[in-house]
């Protein structure tokens, strides 16, 4: 496993087993192994949500003003903007809160009757992190 673990080129890997107490600790003592299964369709399930994951990390984004662009000048100090914009899109898709945290927005978003009260209700209600832009 160290040698798999030091590769580079790998991101994630998976483990489909019929003995997953023992391989459990894996996932622990490698940073690689992101899961183990004894289902097929549970296997499945993570490599959908981890390559949604990889997807994600991967969108470049980056904010350039129309000054910005009209003065070559200036393409050459984007530099510091990329990286923080960088900075900025990891801590957004990095961030994870907790059911607590949909209903303090819910709350607040009834509060000041931003929207209706219909979208916020389904919101509360049917929102998952893993099919959210």
């Amino acid at each position: 496993m160290p040698l798999i673990n030091d590769i580079p080129q790998l991101e994630s890997v998976y483990i489909f087993n019929d003995i997953k107490p023992l391989n459990e600790e894996w996932t622990k003592t490698w940073r690689k192994i992101k899961s183990v299964h004894t289902n097929i369709d549970d296997l499945c399930k993570a490599l959908q949500s981890g390559v949604k994951r990889y997807n994600q990390n991967s969108i470049a984004m980056s904010f350039v003003t129309i000054n910005e662009m009209s003065s070559t000048d200036n393409l050459n100090q984007l530099e510091p903007t990329f990286m923080y914009t960088q900075i900025f899109k990891d801590i957004l898709l990095n961030m994870e809160h907790g059911q607590q945290a949909i209903k303090q927005f819910t709350a607040y978003c009834r509060h000041i009757d931003s929207g209706s009260a219909k979208n916020i209700d389904e919101f509360e209600n049917k929102y998952d992190a893993q099919s959210a832009i």
